[in-house]
């Protein structure tokens, strides 16, 4: 709802950047809640938005990607993150953003946490490991965004057969939880991968329990 609100102040108020801004949180809450088309129309209409070469640009394709490979589709996913990263690249080292300034190492770290999420749906592990760790160089600046891709670099691991360090990461990300209802689906993915791939080990359980933690403490506040 703030998201809208936003976005249609913004609209309301003549070509400015903040209704870019807000359709980034308009995609996100459509990803989250698994309307890949949907967060693909407010990621192509913050584009609308954008101004060129600029952080929400670099941020806005890489949203776009996310909604593409929730929908499978690699062709279109693959075309929007390459965008996004050479927007990256021509970025200098600060760029005026919603809040004052943004470092280029900021924004290319969003883009690698998004990019570490596409790789996961589209069941690229190896590739998903590598930009979840790229990723994670922000995790000072975006604590809240971090967790998750904690979370899509577990499930990554578990596919690659590294499950010590998945659960490394795993707990890590909940220990203290933001964004719940982000974290829930995906800590309930990372629960499936462990589930099929180490049924009867005692971390399994063990992680079970921290999830199902972790989802009563939503339903109940």
């Amino acid at each position: 709802t703030y998201a809208i609100d936003s976005y249609r102040h913004a609209e309301q108020a003549g070509p400015d950047p903040l209704a870019a801004w807000a359709c980034t949180s308009l995609s996100c809450w459509a990803y989250v809640a698994g309307h890949a088309e949907r967060a693909v129309e407010a990621a192509e209409r913050g584009l609308g938005h954008a101004p060129q070469d600029s952080p929400i640009a670099a941020r806005l394709n890489a949203r776009a990607a996310q909604g593409y490979a929730l929908q499978g589709n690699k062709a279109m996913s693959d075309e929007r993150m390459s965008t996004a990263r050479r927007i990256c690249e021509r970025l200098p080292g600060q760029s005026p953003s919603r809040f004052s300034t943004e470092s280029k190492a900021l924004t290319a770290g969003k883009v690698a946490q998004a990019a570490a999420s596409c790789h996961v749906r589209l069941a690229d592990y190896a590739a998903a490991e590598r930009q979840a760790r790229e990723g994670l160089a922000v995790a000072a600046w975006s604590p809240g965004s971090s967790d998750l891709t904690r979370l899509n670099l577990a499930v990554a691991l578990t596919h690659l057969g590294t499950p010590d360090e998945a659960i490394q990461h795993g707990r890590q990300a909940l220990a203290e939880p933001r964004f719940l209802s982000s974290l829930i689906p995906r800590s309930r993915e990372l629960y499936t991968a462990l589930k099929a791939r180490y049924p009867d080990e005692p971390f399994t359980r063990e992680f079970r329990e921290q999830y199902r933690q972790l989802a009563s403490h939503a339903s109940t506040n």
